[in-house]
């Protein structure tokens, strides 16, 4: 190195910066796009799934307190302006259910997120069907003729159909912890699938950093030796 003349010296240090360039250049090029994927897998696919879970469990939670609201009224006189109303309510939130449900269908899942997801399936198909049984027999309730719900006849049939409420509820009732437990599953695979993604952008950025910091490093001590 020390037989090199100012133009050799100056020609290698051209080739050399470069060079570095490029490598380094490559590197950025390389790390950037590592952490776009995991930011795109975060914003594309964990948020959203983290999202549409939220939606089914508020829509399960607020669908299952608004069936079991008509139990209240069990006894009550006049009590069919009380099924109507929850008997109203009842569709929307059963629309946003069934429609956050359909699209968790559509996201792209890891492995183990599916299989969550399947688990989860299983259990939520018993825990709909009681949801309807339910929801009809409170639409009943509702149609029970208001001029003569006070009367005897008004009221046997109301209890008669609180009977039909009953066998919808009881089973609901013993179907939720199963699903709940299934549910918790699935967000905590969605949560661990998430952290993984965060971490692999953490890494590409770690490895990006100390490839260039290593390559300063090479281009220092190459400067040294050529005594520039």
């Amino acid at each position: 190195m020390g037989s090199f003349n100012v133009k050799q010296k100056l020609g290698f240090l051209i080739f050399f910066a470069i060079l570095m360039l490029v490598v380094v250049g490559g590197s950025g090029l390389v790390g950037a796009k590592r952490i776009e994927s995991a930011l795109n897998v975060m914003s594309e696919e964990k948020l959203p799934t983290a999202n549409t879970l939220s939606n089914i469990r508020t829509s399960m939670a607020t669908l299952h307190s608004l069936c079991l609201e008509a139990s209240l009224w069990r006894e009550k006189k006049y009590a069919q302006k009380y099924f109507k109303n929850i008997s109203r309510r009842i569709p929307a939130i059963d629309k946003e259910l069934t429609t956050a449900v359909a699209e968790y269908e559509k996201i792209k899942l890891s492995e183990e997120e599916a299989k969550a997801w399947e688990a989860f399936k299983g259990t939520y198909t018993n825990w709909y069907t009681y949801s309807t049984r339910t929801a009809k027999v409170i639409e009943q309730l509702a149609a029970i003729e208001d001029n003569g719900s006070n009367t005897e006849e008004a009221m046997a049939k109301q209890a008669e159909l609180f009977d039909d409420y009953d066998m919808s509820v009881t089973p609901w009732g013993v179907v939720e912890p199963a699903l709940q437990k299934a549910l918790l599953t699935l967000v905590e695979t969605n949560l661990k699938s998430g952290a993984e993604a965060i971490e692999a952008g953490k890494n590409a950025s770690r490895t990006s950093t100390a490839t260039m910091l290593a390559i300063f490093a090479l281009a220092t001590a190459v400067l040294i030796v050529l005594g520039i």
